[in-house]
């Protein structure tokens, strides 16, 4: 059975071409969009009734157009995929099998959101190109439409309660970014600069905290059955789910202006969600029990991110001519099933792939690396947030490593 979009989801799609026509014809034809403006609002009732009628047949030759495109536009969904049509001129049609699901969002728009709408994100395994947005639907029906395609009607097991608002705007204003506008600032003032000089600065600094907060705001996330469940946003509410068996690598990342409060950030990669390489964030800042709970959840490791567990292979003394700062931190560990990494010693980072996931991995030595017999093993994995090396390892301990993952074998401690 075919369905239909919301009757407004042209308008909502074009919104920002709208904007730009009204603006176009403010600025460029002012003269007769004034006039006719001033002809609207005449006690003249002829030139009123012109005006009206002109404004008329533009609204009617829109939504004649608006109609038409919103009749062409549909989805259907089977036991088996969903489909979708769109095109007025151009008919184009795109299925999507549910098995070959990565993910499906609910996502809500600031513009969409003002009318209670939202669009429906499927991803599915297939790299470039691979998604299929149904926009726009009223909010029940498209969280119906997601239940639909998980097969879920239930809450599920509360996994992150949702974050505290101070918490998002701490976690914003303890960034780097905004740590060097303050340190800029303060600067200015000793130097006697012209704040309107670090302009730029606060600029590039303001969307790094408002994705922050954006990012973090209400964050929570709930266990079903094999998925788990995400939504937060401020402005734009979103709402992701995320097949846990999809999953490749996780990452658990604290960064050195977090430490003082102990948290942590988890974000996961997953083959072919979407184009971007920032993966699916699974808690945005939380605590340490949270973050490690959800690792634990994800890869059957139970993985401490401050202190590796059994690492059987470091970075040696003389690796601090190359890595002079966390040399000592630098770690890699093998298991049955997992690759693990740690590293940082301002911030701590640790990550962890499934073995099976990982794409292929090479040695690589650099001029002082080469003077000091050390090399890098780094392993190549899908687009993602995760990246992993066994960095700055002795030339033997790097052959051992390379050989142990070509082989699928845990080398002996």
């Amino acid at each position: 059975m075919n369905h239909r979009v919301h009757p407004l989801t042209p308008v909502l799609r074009a919104w920002s071409f709208i904007v730009a026509s009204i603006i176009f014809a403010v600025t460029t034809f002012s003269d007769y969009t004034f006039d006719l403006v001033h002809r609207l609002l005449s006690n003249d009732r002829t030139e009123t009734l012109q005006a009206a009628g002109i404004i008329g047949a533009g609204v009617v030759i829109a939504a004649g157009a608006s109609l038409l495109w919103w009749r062409a536009t549909s989805y259907t969904v089977t036991d088996i995929d969903i489909v979708f049509r769109w095109g007025l001129i151009r008919r184009k049609i795109r299925s999507a099998r549910l098995d070959r699901t990565q993910a499906i969002d609910v996502v809500q728009p600031f513009h969409a959101r003002l009318f209670g709408l939202a669009a429906v994100r499927i991803e599915t395994a297939g790299g470039h190109n691979s998604r299929i947005e149904v926009r726009y639907l009223k909010r029940r029906a498209a969280e119906n439409l997601k239940k639909q395609l998980l097969g879920q009607f239930t809450e599920g097991e509360l996994l992150v309660p949702p974050i505290p608002i101070y918490r998002s705007l701490l976690a914003s204003l303890f960034s780097l970014s905004a740590f060097v506008s303050l340190v800029l600032t303060l600067t200015s003032m000793g130097f006697d600069i012209h704040l309107a000089a670090l302009l730029p600065v606060f600029v590039s600094t303001i969307p790094n905290i408002w994705r922050t907060i954006d990012g973090s705001y209400q964050f929570t996330a709930h266990r079903v059955g094999n998925t788990i469940n995400v939504s937060y946003g401020l402005a734009n509410l979103q709402r992701k789910t995320l097949n846990m068996s999809r999953v490749h690598a996780i990452s658990l990342r604290k960064t050195a202006l977090w430490r003082p409060f102990g948290w942590w950030r988890v974000q996961v990669t997953v083959a072919g969600y979407g184009e971007r390489s920032d993966g699916m964030t699974i808690l945005p800042v939380g605590d340490k029990r949270t973050a490690m709970m959800l690792c634990e959840l994800l890869t059957g490791c139970r993985v401490d991110p401050d202190q590796p567990a059994h690492p059987q292979f470091r970075s040696p003394a003389r690796a601090f001519l190359v890595s002079p700062i966390d040399f000592r931190r630098q770690t890699f560990e093998l298991t049955d099933d997992c690759a693990i990494e740690h590293r940082g010693f301002f911030g701590h980072r640790a990550a962890i792939v499934f073995r099976r996931h990982i794409q292929e991995f090479g040695v690589f030595t650099g001029p002082i690396q080469r003077i000091t017999n050390i090399s890098t093993v780094k392993l190549h994995l899908v687009q993602g947030p995760v990246s992993m090396s066994g960095r700055d390892l002795n030339r033997d301990d790097a052959q051992r490593l390379l050989w142990a993952l070509h082989g699928h074998r845990s080398p002996a401690l």
